[in-house]
């Protein structure tokens, strides 16, 4: 496994080194944990109903179950003995609280429920959607202690925390596509969510074992409208305004208390857009704006329980132009592009550092408010670009660009604390032919990242304080460098 990414000490020198596994045994040696795996299996099953109950009318109805488990092994070097609901051990004088040990967290879950939908098209200008849907997640989570250095007074398998998760989904909604006109084109969707989370058992919050019984509820209410009107065959425009609300994830019910806990995000979504299409070229243009009520976000904060959780900022946006653009250049040359510039803004952030002593002991923490700062991981430029040359029918080659922006990794807007932007090529063969023995073969050959660039598309950092100086330290980071210069070959038969 690569959980932890390369540390940025590591980049310039070895962009493939994994720190995932390492400890130092008794003797001072560095070795790595051989089996530091995740292992984790679904089964799926699906069964579905669909009955025409007159030519404008048709039922839907389908159930699906999802039997889910697995766990994922770590070794963890001087960890609390507390921590895992285990005894201190006496070495004569000596009383050992802490031990080199390994874990695993396993998860046990079933996923069921059932859609229903009802729809009505009158062939003309009137199309109807009635449905909802019933949703049950029925979660256990718990922990074991397989091997410990100093196991104290541990069993076999020694289990440390156990807690379930159960969450009911359900929602109704109605669909109407109305056509007054014949070029004009309207549209809504409204829909009713509810959502009950229920929570028992401790759970492992920040290293430490935390009792974190909780119920919540939520009821959203999702509207969605709009209109396309047709200028002409080759032209339309279009307008739509769309509410969305989304509940916290698992991590910040377990990792909070009812107190801290974060509530729910609200977005209302604004287009606004044009389309061309004709047989030798396509365009479109689309406006939008985001506006976020209560993001959610990282704010580096300790709550009531221990945890770095997220919480609630006021207010948000993201508002950007996207542009699609497709051109039949000669009748062997195509090409394809796209080009997404935006602001993703948080409009007041207060972030939470941790504050160390002289021996790096934990104090506290300090708060600094940023304003209109970049919301984190969301580049303000993304381009890409595909030339397509068939010089002979059998025979098509493909050349792919993309380039994506700078990216911050929190949401402070500090330079040292981004990724660089980056630029990729790809380039793609393909060749068509067939045999007596089938109707076709394509043979493919992808080149991806043939320039060799060097890029990194994701990471994080833990940044702290020590008393009485001024700038931040970075405590611990992880980078996660992409492939370099790679090939892929297939072949598919068609008979």
């Amino acid at each position: 496994q690569a959980w932890d990414g390369v540390p940025s000490d590591s980049l310039e020198t070895n962009r493939t080194f994994n720190p995932t596994g390492m400890y130092v045994d008794e003797a001072g040696n560095v070795k790595y944990y051989d089996n530091e795996t995740d292992n984790y299996q679904q089964d799926h099953y699906q069964l579905h109903f669909s009955h025409l109950l007159n030519p404008n009318m048709v039922i839907n109805a389908a159930a699906h179950y999802t039997y889910g488990r697995g766990y994922y092994e770590q070794y963890k070097e001087d960890q609390k003995l507390k921590d895992y609901e285990l005894s201190p051990v006496s070495m004569g004088d000596t009383l050992i609280s802490r031990s080199d040990l390994i874990r695993r967290k396993y998860l046990k879950n079933h996923y069921y429920g059932t859609t229903a939908s009802l729809n009505y098209d009158n062939r003309s200008n009137l199309k109807t959607n009635l449905g909802g849907s019933f949703h049950i997640y029925d979660g256990l989570h718990f922990g074991e202690v397989i091997w410990a250095r100093y196991a104290g007074n541990s069993e076999v398998n020694h289990r440390y925390y156990e807690n379930t998760g159960f969450k009911v989904d359900y929602n109704y909604y109605m669909k109407i596509n109305y056509s007054p006109l014949e070029r004009l084109h309207l549209f809504a969707d409204l829909q009713m969510r509810h959502i009950i989370y229920e929570f028992e058992g401790p759970a492992f919050v920040n290293e430490e074992l935390k009792i974190l019984d909780q119920t919540s509820y939520f009821n959203f209410f999702n509207p969605k409208g709009g209109f396309i009107f047709e200028i002409n065959p080759m032209q339309k425009v279009y307008t739509y305004v769309g509410v969305g609300n989304r509940e916290p994830v698992r991590d910040d019910f377990t990792e909070s208390s009812p107190e801290s806990r974060p509530g729910r995000e609200k977005m209302i979504n604004y287009e606004a857009g044009y389309q061309f299409a004709s047989s030798g070229a396509r365009a479109s243009l689309n406006f939008y704006f985001m506006d976020y009520y209560d993001q959610l976000v990282l704010t580096g904060e300790i709550n009531d329980v221990g945890g770095y959780t997220r919480t609630n900022t006021p207010r948000s946006y993201r508002a950007g132009i996207e542009m699609e653009a497709g051109f039949i250049i000669t009748p062997k040359i195509q090409w394809n592009g796209n080009l997404s510039l935006s602001r993703n803004k948080i409009k007041e952030f207060t972030e939470y550092s941790d504050v160390y002593d002289a021996n790096y002991d934990w104090t506290g923490s300090e708060a600094n408010t940023y304003k209109n700062t970049n919301i984190s991981f969301s580049p303000s430029i993304i381009a890409a670009s595909q030339f397509v040359f068939a010089p002979i029918k059998q025979l098509q080659i493909e050349l792919m660009s993309k380039y994506v922006g700078r990216q911050y990794i929190d949401n402070t807007s500090n330079k040292d604390r981004s990724l660089n932007p980056y630029f990729l090529n790809d380039i793609k063969l393909g060749y068509n032919f067939s045999l007596p023995f089938a109707k076709s073969i394509e043979i493919s050959v992808l080149i991806n990242n043939i320039l060799d660039e060097e890029y990194i598309s994701n990471g994080w950092i833990y940044k702290a304080k020590v008393e009485n100086q001024s700038d931040f330290l970075v405590m611990d980071d992880g980078y996660f460098p992409q492939a370099g210069r790679n090939f892929l070959a297939g072949i598919k038969f068609r008979f």
